[in-house]
C-alpha cells in the first residue's frame, strides 16, 4: 500500500511538472515579439544589400541581427525580414549598401517608415507587450524635441515649408543659393564659416549632394541653444537640437542611439538637393562653422 501510494505521488508530480512546463512554454511564446522590417528597392537599378539590424528601445540597443551573407533586393522588389525578439523595439537601424557600393544607415521608428536613397524601410511588430507599453516608448517621440517656435516643422515638411515656418515664427533668416543654383555644389568635406545675429536667427544653404548628406554645426558658446535642420528634395528630414545641459555642436551625421537623444529623423539624410539650416534660438550674435560631407 505504501509503495502504491508513492507511485501515485510520483505520477502526480510528473503530471504537474509537465503541465507547468507547458504553461511556461506557452507563456514564453505569448511574450515573444514578432518584428518585421520591410525594405524596398524602388530607385536603384542594381541590387541593394542589407547586412545588419540594430533594434532599440527607448534609445538603448536591445538586439542585433547580422545577415551573413547579406540579403539582396532587386529593383522593384520588397523583402520582409522577420525576427523574434524578447522585447518590443521602438526603432531599428538598418545597415547595408546600394548598387554603387555606397553604405547606408537608416533609422526608422515603430509603425513608421523612412526613405533612403533606394526606396523605403518600414518597421512593425506584434505581441510582447500592452498597447500602453508600446505608447510609452513611441519611436521618434524620444527626448529630442524641437523648440516651441519650430513645432510646425516636422518630417515630411518640404524645404520651402520649413523656410516659411521660420519666417512666420519671426526668425532673422538669410538664404544662400536656391534649389536650381545651390550655394554648395561639392560636399567633399567643405567647411563654411558663418555668423548669426542676436536673438532668433537662421542661415539656410542650398546644397547639392552625392546621394546622402552629413552635416554638423559647431559654435563657441555652450549655453547658446542651436538647431540644425537638413531637408532633402524628397522630403527626407533630420533635426538636431542642443542637449538640455548645453553643448557646442549639433549634428545630423549618424542615427541617435544613446541618451541623451538629440536627433530627430534620418541621419545621414538621403537625397540629392538639400536645404541645410543653422538656427540659433536666442542669445547674442556669434560665429559658427558648418561642416558638410557625403
Amino acid at each position: 500500500m505504501l509503495f502504491g501510494s508513492s507511485e501515485k505521488k510520483t505520477g502526480l508530480l510528473v503530471v504537474v511538472l509537465v503541465i507547468g512546463l507547458a504553461l511556461l512554454a506557452t507563456s514564453q511564446v505569448s511574450n515573444a515579439v514578432t518584428t518585421r522590417v520591410k525594405v524596398s528597392n524602388r530607385n536603384c537599378k542594381g541590387p541593394v544589400e542589407v547586412s545588419r539590424f540594430l533594434f532599440q528601445r527607448g534609445g538603448l540597443p536591445i538586439a542585433i541581427k547580422v545577415l551573413s551573407p547579406p540579403r539582396s533586393i532587386e529593383l522593384d522588389q520588397t523583402r520582409t525580414f522577420t525576427f523574434e525578439l524578447n522585447n518590443n523595439p521602438t526603432a531599428v537601424t538598418v545597415n547595408g549598401q546600394d548598387d554603387r557600393e555606397r553604405k547606408f544607415s537608416v533609422r526608422v521608428g515603430m509603425e513608421a517608415r523612412a526613405e533612403y536613397r533606394c526606396g523605403l524601410i518600414a518597421l512593425t511588430s506584434s505581441g510582447g507587450g500592452t498597447t500602453e507599453d508600446n505608447q510609452q516608448f513611441q519611436p521618434d517621440q524620444s527626448q529630442a524635441r524641437l523648440p516651441s517656435r519650430l513645432q510646425g516643422i516636422s518630417p515630411g515638411s518640404s524645404p520651402e515649408a520649413v523656410l516659411n515656418q521660420l519666417r512666420n515664427s519671426g526668425a532673422d533668416l538669410e538664404v544662400q543659393g536656391n534649389r536650381n543654383n545651390p550655394k554648395v555644389g561639392n560636399v567633399a568635406d567643405p567647411m563654411l564659416i558663418g555668423s548669426l545675429g542676436s536673438g532668433f536667427a537662421a542661415t539656410a544653404y542650398w546644397v547639392n549632394g552625392p546621394g546622402q548628406l552629413r552635416a554638423a554645426v559647431t559654435w563657441d558658446r555652450p549655453s547658446s541653444p542651436h538647431v540644425l535642420l537638413v531637408i532633402s528634395n524628397s522630403f527626407n528630414f533630420c533635426a538636431s537640437v542642443t542637449p538640455t545641459g548645453g553643448g557646442i555642436e549639433v549634428s545630423c551625421d549618424a542615427p541617435a542611439a544613446n541618451e541623451p537623444l538629440t536627433t530627430i529623423g534620418n541621419a545621414p539624410v538621403p537625397g540629392n538637393i538639400f536645404l541645410v539650416i543653422a538656427v540659433k534660438m536666442s542669445g547674442p550674435s556669434q560665429h559658427y562653422v558648418l561642416s558638410l560631407s557625403g
